[in-house]
C-alpha cells in the first residue's frame, strides 16, 4: 500500500466516521425537537382546557370560591398560552389553538352536571388535571433539549403549584357547605 492508497483510506475513514456521527447527533436533534413539539402541544392543551373550565365555572357555579378559581385558571392559562405563544413562536414551533376532542368531551361532561354536583367535579377536574401538569412540567424543566423551554417549564411550576393548591382548598370549601 502506497503513502496515497493509506493517506485516502484514512481521509475516507474521517469523513465515514464523521458523517456516523453527525447523522446520530442530527437524529438525537430530531428526537428531541420532537419531544420539545409533545410538550409544547401538550401544554398547549392544557391552558386552552382550563381557559373554556375556568369560563364555565364562572357562569355555571353559584358559589363564589368556585367562580374566583375558574378565574384564576382563566387568567393564569391564558397568560401560560400568551408565553408559550411567544416561546413557540420563537422556536419556529407551532401550537394547537382549538381543544382536543377529549377535552371537548371533558367540557361537555362538567357542563352537563347538575348545579348540587357542579363544584365538585370542577374542582376534582383542577386538582388532578393539575396533579398530571405539574408531573408533565418537572419532566420537561429537566429533560427538555432546549433550555428556553426548560426555562419556561421551571417558571410555570410555581404558578401550576399555586392552582392545585386553590383547587384543594376550593374543594374543602365547598364540601365544608
Amino acid at each position: 500500500m502506497t503513502h496515497f492508497d493509506y493517506s485516502k483510506k484514512t481521509f475516507l475513514q474521517v469523513v465515514l466516521t464523521t458523517i456516523s456521527l453527525f447523522s446520530i447527533s442530527s437524529f438525537s436533534y430530531i428526537e428531541g425537537s420532537t419531544q420539545d413539539q409533545q410538550f409544547v402541544d401538550k401544554a398547549a392543551q392544557i391552558s386552552l382546557e382550563e381557559i373554556k373550565l375556568g369560563e364555565l365555572a364562572q357562569l355555571k357555579s353559584t358559589k363564589s370560591e368556585v367562580k374566583e378559581l375558574g378565574k384564576m385558571m382563566e387568567e393564569g392559562h391564558r397568560q401560560s398560552l400568551n408565553d408559550l405563544t411567544v416561546l413557540a413562536k420563537k422556536k419556529s414551533m407551532t401550537i394547537p389553538t382549538t381543544l382536543a376532542s377529549n377535552a371537548n368531551e371533558a367540557y361537555k361532561n362538567l357542563k352537563s352536571n347538575s348545579e348540587a354536583n357542579f363544584d365538585k367535579v370542577y374542582c376534582d377536574m383542577m386538582i388532578n388535571g393539575h396533579k398530571s401538569a405539574i408531573a408533565l412540567f418537572e419532566k420537561a424543566s429537566k429533560d427538555s433539549n432546549d433550555a428556553d423551554i426548560r426555562e419556561w417549564a421551571t417558571n410555570t411550576l410555581p404558578i401550576l403549584r399555586m392552582h392545585l393548591d386553590h383547587a384543594v382548598s376550593c374543594k374543602m370549601k365547598c364540601e365544608k357547605m
